[in-house]
C-alpha cells in the first residue's frame, strides 16, 4: 500500500512541477519579449557555460579549474542581469511550497510539503471508516465506566507529549491490552492532531506495513529507499494492530531494523498490540523488547469491548 499511494503522491508532484516549469517560462518569455537584452545576457552565460564544460570534458581545464570559472561566470551573470532578475522574483508565482517551489525535493531530499501530502493520504485511507476527532476534541461518553481511567490516562500523557512534540521527539508509547478498548480511536486522534500541525506521521496497521516490507525485498521495481526513508524519518511512526501480521524471522528482524533506526535518530514510535507485554517479548524476543523498551511509557487499556457493547 504504502509504495502505490508513494507513487501517486510523486507522480501528484510531477504534474504540478511540469505546470509550475509552463508557467515560469511563459513568465520569463514575457519578461524577454520586453527586454530583449536581458534574452541577450541569458543567451551569452549558457554559450559560455556550455563552453566552459566543454573544455572540461575535452580536458583543457581540470575539474577544479572549470568550477572556478562557472562561480565567476554565474557571479557576473547575476551582477548585469540583476534587475531582470528581481523583477521576476517580484511577479513570483503563488507556489503552494515555496520551500521547494512545488517540485517535492530540495537538494535531492524530500521536501516537508511532499511527505506531509503523502502522510495524510496514508492516514486518511486508514480512517475511511471513521470520523475521528483531534485529541481536544475527544468525547469520553462513549466508554463504559470501567474503561475510563485507562484512557483518560493514555489521553492526559498523549496530549502533552503532541503539545510539546518539538521537545519530546523520541519519547516512545505502547498502547496494549483486549479488543475494542479504545487503543486504535486514541492513536487515531493523535495522528489526525499531529497532521493537522505539519507534522509527517506515518500510520500503518501491521500486516500492511509487513507485507509492504516483504514485497520490497522481492520486486526490484518498487522503490526501497523511498519507503524506508519515510519508516525512517517521519516524525511519528504509528504502527496499529501489532502481532496480526503473520510471524516470521524476516518480519521480526525488519521490526527491529525500524524501531533500531528511529531510537537512534530519536523519532517517536507508537505501537498499538492486543498482546500483553509478556506474550510481546516473548513473541518478538529480547533485542526487540529490549529496544522497544528505550524511553518508552506503555498504558495498559482494559475494560469492555466498546463493538460487542454497541450490539447489545
Amino acid at each position: 500500500m504504502i509504495d502505490s499511494i508513494l507513487n501517486s503522491v510523486l507522480l501528484e508532484f510531477e504534474q504540478k512541477k511540469y505546470n509550475r516549469e509552463i508557467e515560469e517560462r511563459e513568465l520569463k518569455n514575457t519578461i524577454y519579449k520586453n527586454n530583449p537584452e536581458f534574452k541577450t545576457l541569458r543567451d551569452n552565460y549558457n554559450s559560455e557555460r556550455f563552453d566552459i564544460l566543454k573544455k572540461n570534458i575535452s580536458g583543457i581545464v581540470s575539474l577544479e579549474e572549470s568550477y572556478t570559472l562557472l562561480e565567476k561566470l554565474e557571479s557576473k551573470y547575476k551582477k548585469e542581469a540583476k534587475i531582470y532578475l528581481e523583477e521576476i522574483n517580484r511577479k513570483n508565482l503563488n507556489y503552494d511550497c515555496n520551500n521547494c517551489k512545488d517540485r517535492g525535493f530540495v537538494d535531492g531530499s524530500y521536501c516537508s510539503c511532499l511527505m506531509q501530502k503523502l502522510a495524510s493520504k496514508l492516514y486518511y485511507i486508514n480512517d475511511s471508516e471513521l470520523d475521528i476527532p483531534v485529541l481536544s476534541e475527544i468525547s469520553f461518553d462513549i466508554y463504559p465506566e470501567e474503561n475510563l481511567t485507562a484512557i483518560r490516562k493514555a489521553h492526559k500523557k498523549l496530549s502533552s507529549f503532541v503539545n510539546d512534540f518539538a521537545e519530546k521527539k523520541g519519547n516512545n508509547y505502547l498502547l496494549y491490552g483486549g479488543i475494542g478498548l479504545g487503543k486504535t480511536y486514541l492513536s487515531r486522534s493523535l495522528a489526525r492532531t499531529l497532521i493537522n500541525r505539519g507534522n509527517i506521521v506515518i500510520y500503518l496497521k501491521a500486516p500492511s506495513l509487513f507485507k509492504t516490507l516483504n514485497n520490497l525485498r522481492w520486486n526490484y521495481k518498487t522503490n526501497n529507499s523511498n519507503i524506508r526513508f519515510l519508516l525512517y524519518e517521519s516524525d511519528l511512526l504509528i504502527i496499529d494492530d501489532l502481532g496480526k501480521e503473520i510471524k516470521s524471522e524476516a518480519n521480526i528482524s525488519e521490526l527491529f531494523e525500524i524501531i533500531n533506526e528511529r531510537y537512534i535518530t530519536k523519532k517517536s514510535t507508537i505501537i498499538n498490540t492486543n498482546m500483553l507485554l509478556t506474550d510481546l517479548k516473548k513473541y518478538y524476543g529480547n533485542a526487540i523488547f529490549s529496544r522497544l523498551s528505550e524511553n518508552l511509557t506503555a498504558f495498559k487499556f482494559n475494560g469492555t469491548d466498546l463493538r460487542k457493547r454497541k450490539t447489545k
